[in-house]
């Protein structure tokens, strides 16, 4: 398993929650402010507008960095919070972007064989982009 170059930081996205999920994120932020960052969308706006502001937020936060000359943060990445993925796959996607340079987007996917039932242990595929970012979008 390689080992992980820098620790990064991590944004999580309240997207409307009122079960209590804001206030746990923001005393965990207030403990690690170097570490984690919340953005707390108001409404619940759906799965993909939370993705597409976190991920917003994210390339904010790499910009502030890179700005004030630390280059700790290189990508933005998005994670479910239900962890239906493990986090220690983070490694592989980190794997993948420090070596290889011409990579932009890493892209993961839990796959299941056709008939069988849904597993938690589901191997994980990842693939990736190469080529200008502007080609992708």
């Amino acid at each position: 398993m390689p080992a992980w170059t820098c620790p990064g930081r991590f944004l999580f996205v309240n997207d409307g929650s009122s079960d209590g999920t804001l206030e746990v994120l923001q005393e965990l932020a207030r403990k690690l402010p170097k570490q984690l960052s919340v953005l707390d969308l108001e409404r619940n706006g759906g799965k993909a507008e939370a993705v597409r502001q976190g991920m917003l937020k994210g390339v904010e936060i790499l910009e502030q960095e890179h700005d004030s000359g630390s280059h700790c943060v290189e990508s933005v990445a998005f994670w479910d919070a239900d962890l239906a993925t493990p986090l220690y796959h983070i490694l592989d996607f980190e794997e993948v972007m420090r070596t290889r340079s011409d990579i932009h987007i890493v892209t993961g996917a839990r796959v299941g064989l056709l008939g069988t039932a849904p597993s938690l242990a589901l191997p994980l595929e990842i693939t990736w982009l190469s080529g200008s970012i502007e080609q992708v979008c």
